[in-house]
């Protein structure tokens, strides 16, 4: 008797293809984040707002990605020099710089090198970003579905 071990676990091409391109661009993200140039070391334009630190600069909130943690137009207090003596963690909000000078994201770090990032694909489901064994979840709480043929930036 043979016993097809994968039986059940076989994903289409376009499933594996889609997986594939959001763990890289996950992976990505992450790495643009660790990157010495990928950590904002300016606001603005360059100068910082009046702040009562030299280390501490003001930065506006664009868009709705990060509800309901910041809201669109929320200002936030920006300590440019605090992953200098300390690690990026998990949870942690950062700022990172765009490409071309297109402006800044907000983003919370979901994973961080050594965490096992990986796509849990279930047969006629949607699929789970899981992060250490666990489901990564949004900041409401709730896991990144994935429905089948979508991509998705997280």
């Amino acid at each position: 008797m043979r016993v097809n071990f994968f039986r059940g676990m076989r994903m289409r091409a376009s499933r594996a293809i889609l997986a594939l391109v959001l763990v890289l661009a996950f992976v990505a993200v992450i790495g643009f984040v660790f990157s010495n140039t990928g950590i904002i070391p300016r606001v603005g334009d360059g100068a910082p707002e009046s702040t009562a630190s030299a280390d501490i600069a003001e930065f506006t909130v664009a868009g709705g990605s990060m509800l309901p943690v910041l809201e669109d137009g929320q200002t936030i207090r920006v300590h440019m020099a605090a992953y200098e003596s300390t690690p990026i963690a998990a949870g942690d909000i950062v700022l990172i710089e765009q490409p071309g000078d297109n402006g800044y994201l907000v983003k919370i770090v979901k994973a961080i090198p050594g965490d096992t990032l990986a796509l849990s694909a279930q047969p006629g489901r949607e699929s789970q970003v899981v992060v250490n064994g666990e489901a990564l979840t949004n900041s409401e709480g709730e896991p990144y579905l994935l429905p089948e043929n979508k991509a998705a930036m997280i």
